[in-house]
Formats: C-alpha cells, structure tokens, sequence
C-alpha cells in the first residue's frame, strides 16, 4: 500500500444520535499548541467503520462503552471501555466496531493538530498506540462533552478555548500515565516481597495468609494481584520454586529423595514425588541418575 497517498474509505454506520462537527480553521490556529479539525461522538454499529492514511492530523479516541478495534500499520489494538488512544493519521489506519466483542461502540473523538502533538504523542503513547486506561471518566468526559460544545460556537476566541481544552485533556491523561506507573511499582514490589519471603521460608508451611499478612495487604487481593503479575497462581510458583530448589540439591549432593523432599517443604514424598514429576517430566529417581 503507497503510504503517500490519500485513501478514506468508511461505512458511516452510526445512530441518529451521533454528532459530528466539522471545525473551520482560522489564521491564529497554526500558532497555538493544538487547534481542532474536528470533533464528535459517535454510537457507532457492528458495520461501522473507518479507512484512511494521508491527513495531515491526529485522531484522539475515548471509548465510552463497547469495544472498538484500531490497526496503526501493523500495530493492533482493542479500544475497551473507558480507554484513550492518539494516533497519528498520516500513517494507514482503521478503526471499526469489535463486532466479535459489542454490537455497538460508542466512543468521542478528536481530530487535532498543532505543534505540540508530536510531543504528546511521543510521552504518553511512544507511538506504540497502547490505549491508556482512565480512572476518572467523569471528568474525562466532561472535558470531551465541553470541547464538543465550544466547538459548535463562532467566536473569534474559540480557538484558543479548543486548545487549552485539548491541553486540560493531556494533563489528564499524563496524571493517569502518572499515577498507572506508580501503583505498577507499588504492586511490583508487593511480587517482589512475596518472592522474597519464599525464598528465606520454602522449607516451612507457607500458607498465603502468612505471606499476606507479611506484606499487609488483603490474602484475595494479594492472590488477584500474583497471578496478574507473575501469569501463574502462589501455589503453582512455590512448587516451582521448591522443585527447582530440589533439582539443585539431586545436582550437587548425595542427598536422598526423601531427605530432599524435606528440605524443600515437602512433608509427603509421595507428593513430591507426584509434583517433581509433573513438574520436570522426570522422577526424582530418573533425574538423579542424569548427575
């Protein structure tokens, strides 16, 4: 596909409802950080959707309910509910109702331009396209509802009121951006606590209220956040953990089965034997006789 040239296809397969306001340009927009071309929302059908490359602007996209599917180049992404995207729009792009996920999809949009959006793109989305999640929606939303406002009025200042609502919508979402980085760090060291504490007790009875409450958090919120983070459940990790702790000690001593099955928390050789076994695909027997 010749990414120089101008395509705009669509299936306009939106409610009665929808609003679309197209926005005439004045000689002082070039000039100030952002200017809007357009602006609207949308309750968008299953068929709904939009094809284009070539325009000189950016399409800012906040999903209200439903889901949407946008493809930057090669890069695919799910507009879920309560989600903000920007995307550059000279580079080939499509957006469309998820029909797999909602039959309708209603989302506001943007299409902005101005010196400062090359900026923005690049802090908050890196050009990656990964939509951000939004805490606040009622406020984002009140921007969005405002914005569409003042952009139907024909005063000379408008203008200037357009942009610094496209600025009060960035702000937002670099304090969301903000806020999202330091609860992931909140919750990576919360992980790395837990490991930690498996580390210094897997020969012991671990029971996850202890870890829990070692850590001070909730045992559901905490078992929630472990999985989400480390793709697996605490249990399955502590038996990883214990059989890869075994697995050393088949390596480097003479010890037996059953004093190794001891040693890494086991109280049943049985079922460390069981475990090892799923675990590696090996018995303990078999796998000391590789060393």
């Amino acid at each position: 596909m010749n990414k120089k040239s101008i395509i705009d296809i669509k299936n306009d397969d939106i409610s009665d409802e929808s609003i679309k306001i197209d926005i005439m340009q004045s000689k002082i927009c070039p000039m100030l950080p952002f200017s809007i071309t357009g602006a609207g929302k949308f309750i968008a059908n299953k068929d709904y959707y939009i094809e284009r490359t070539g325009r000189n602007d950016y399409c800012l996209i906040y999903t209200v309910s439903g889901n949407g599917e946008l493809t930057v180049d090669k890069n695919r992404r799910v507009l879920s509910r309560n989600t903000v995207v920007l995307f550059d729009c000279k580079k080939y792009h499509k957006y469309t109702t998820a029909a797999n996920l909602s039959d309708k999809w209603e989302f506001y949009y943007l299409q902005i331009t101005g010196r400062s959006c090359d900026v923005y793109m690049d802090f908050l989305f890196q050009r990656s396209y990964l939509p951000i999640n939004i805490t606040d929606n009622l406020t984002l939303t009140n921007l969005f509802e405002t914005t569409i406002n003042i952009s139907q009025k024909t005063d000379p200042d408008i203008p200037f009121y357009l942009s610094d609502s496209v600025c009060q919508i960035m702000k937002l979402l670099i304090d969301t951006k903000k806020s999202a980085m330091k609860e992931n760090i909140r919750q990576n060291e919360i992980v790395q606590k837990a490991i930690s504490y498996i580390k210094e007790n897997y020969s012991l009875l671990i029971k996850i209220e202890d870890i829990s409450e070692h850590i001070g958090i909730s045992k559901y919120y905490f078992m929630r956040l472990f999985k989400q983070m480390m793709r697996v459940t605490l249990y399955e990790y502590l038996l990883m953990f214990r059989i890869n702790e075994a697995k050393k000690l088949f390596q480097n001593t003479d010890y037996t089965s059953y004093q190794i099955s001891r040693i890494v928390g086991f109280n049943d050789e049985f079922n460390f034997s069981r475990t090892f076994k799923k675990i590696t695909g090996m018995s303990p027997r078999n796998y000391k006789g590789t060393y």
